[in-house]
Order: C-alpha cells, then sequence, then structure tokens
C-alpha cells in the first residue's frame, strides 16, 4: 500500500557543469595573465605615490608580459623603493655618506 503522504519529486536533467577553473596562466590564459600583471604594477606604482606617465604605459605592458616571477620582483622593488624617504639629507661633497657601506661602492 503506498504512503499518502508521500510527494513525487520529478527528476530534472540539469546540463552538465563546465570543468572547474583552475589557478594560474591556464585558467587565465596569456592575455588574462598579463592583464593582472599590468594591474598589479599598476597598484604598486600607485601606493608608492608614483603616478605612472602616458610614456611609462609601453614599459609597464612590456614588464607585465615577463612571468610571474619577473613581476613579482619589480613589485618588490617598487614597494622597498617606497619605503625609503625621498628627502633624505646628502652628505657634504668630499665626505663619504653615511648611509651608505662603503663595502658596496670598494669595488
Amino acid at each position: 500500500m503506498a504512503d499518502p503522504h508521500a510527494i513525487t519529486v520529478p527528476v530534472i536533467q540539469l546540463p552538465a557543469l563546465p570543468p572547474p577553473v583552475t589557478e594560474g596562466a591556464a585558467a587565465l590564459g596569456a592575455r588574462g595573465l598579463t592583464d593582472q600583471h599590468r594591474m598589479r604594477l599598476h597598484t604598486e606604482l600607485i601606493r608608492a605615490g608614483v603616478p605612472p606617465h602616458p610614456g611609462d604605459l609601453r614599459t609597464i605592458k612590456a614588464l607585465a608580459e615577463l612571468d610571474e616571477s619577473a613581476v613579482t620582483s619589480v613589485a618588490r622593488w617598487i614597494r622597498q623603493a617606497a619605503r625609503i624617504p625621498a628627502a633624505l639629507p646628502l652628505a657634504p661633497p668630499g665626505r663619504p655618506d653615511p648611509r651608505i657601506d662603503p663595502r658596496l661602492v670598494a669595488w
């Protein structure tokens, strides 16, 4: 005997889902990865207080086409340079700059 309170639910066939997107260059494609690098470089420059000039855009685009490791290095250099105060006093002429380790300039 069938249960009088049972509900029959129709089965709906859904289309197959596309494969999941994986991280990295394979997921974004070369153009998407280059765009991601370009945006990262622009962000780092703006955070450092260096708005890119129109002539800089070609250089930023060329840097963005490099691999992830190179773009990460350039972004790190920009961040490091932004931490150095721009108005540090210079040493008087004829005297060595006390901020520079003489071992680094001996060569």
